[in-house]
């Protein structure tokens, strides 16, 4: 999981990625590629009730979910972030497992490539900015009135 010479380092700047993964080692890396990239990292948070307090109390673009943390599952953060509109991919030791409970969200079998998620994450916003006109969660909406 390096960050690819192919992967632009704009691609994701200004987003602010939630990152749920509670693997240190892993996380600090994804923290770190996220940065490089531009990205505004949060977390790394590594348990559930954590990543339910971030969603529910932090301005967040996008969101990179492990499925399994500290022997529960990550399945309410999901939820929490689709009631929310807040694009998403799974990281994951089980793929297979993810796609029967929510066959939309992309999902990438550890061990990944980072451009692949940075691909998947990309694809999520352009299809967010399609549905709302908005950047980076930190960006003011134009009034329409």
């Amino acid at each position: 999981m390096t960050l690819s010479d192919d992967v632009q380092p704009t691609r994701l700047a200004g987003f602010r990625v939630l990152v749920v993964e509670d693997e240190m080692l892993l996380a600090v890396e994804l923290i770190d590629e996220l940065q490089e990239l531009g990205a505004i990292p949060i977390g790394p948070i590594a348990s559930l009730p954590e990543a339910l307090a971030a969603i529910e109390n932090t301005t967040i673009d996008l969101a990179m979910l492990n499925v399994h943390l500290r022997g529960q599952l990550s399945f309410p953060a999901a939820k929490a972030l689709v009631a929310r509109n807040i694009p998403f991919v799974f990281v994951t030791g089980n793929d297979t497992f993810v796609r029967q409970h929510f066959p939309q969200v992309p999902a990438h079998q550890k061990p990944y490539e980072m451009a692949q998620i940075v691909d998947a994450l990309e694809r999520l916003m352009k299809e967010a900015a399609a549905c709302q006109p908005t950047g980076p969660a930190e960006q003011q909406v134009p009034d329409r009135s």
